[in-house]
């Protein structure tokens, strides 16, 4: 009986191997198969990471872009409204000077003096330059409302005198230096 006994055992030993083995075999075949879709879910999800890291990246360089022109747009509206006070302001300046030269009594025409210099520092503080009207005639700066005959050949084409000053800010014209200039 010992010997049937045994024989039994073994048996059931070497069966007991192969219900583990095909267990484990499904076991494995899960996991692997879990695995590899855990796999693709991750790989799904690291594409959509990818993704969304690209749309807040043109995200934010949109905003920059718009930043940047909102900036630019206020900063050309601000220097469109200072140039168009500047331009009210200087056609004063043209008549203080006027008043300047028609006035007898020396104590108002110091007072008046100085009102054109305050005006000029203001507008030099807003970055207004007199346009250089001496020397050569320059269309981009001068506009000739006169020419006279020039007597000696050097004279042509240079500003024999000005009618009315012209202003610059930043490089931009304002308004033109009205010149008499002498003929080519």
């Amino acid at each position: 009986m010992n010997k049937n006994k045994d024989n039994n055992d073994q048996t059931q030993q070497e069966e007991v191997p192969e219900v583990e083995s095909e267990q484990t075999e499904d076991v494995t075949a899960e996991l692997i198969e879990r695995l590899n879709d855990l796999k693709k879910k991750s790989e799904e999800e690291s594409k959509r990471a990818d993704d969304m890291t690209a749309v807040a990246t043109r995200l934010r360089a949109d905003f920059d872009n718009y930043r940047k022109r909102t900036n630019e747009s206020i900063a050309k509206e601000r220097d469109a409204g200072r140039v168009e006070v500047l331009e009210k302001i200087i056609p004063m300046l043209d008549v203080v000077e006027q008043a300047i030269s028609m006035i007898k009594d020396e104590s108002v025409k110091s007072g008046v003096v100085m009102i054109r210099e305050q005006i000029g520092a203001l507008l030099k503080a807003f970055g207004v330059e007199e346009v250089d009207a001496s020397g050569e005639f320059d269309p981009k700066v001068h506009e000739a409302i006169m020419r006279l005959p020039c007597e000696k050949p050097e004279q042509a084409g240079t500003v024999q005198s000005v009618f009315q000053k012209g202003y610059t800010i930043g490089g931009r014209l304002i308004r033109p230096a009205r010149v008499v200039v002498y003929n080519d």
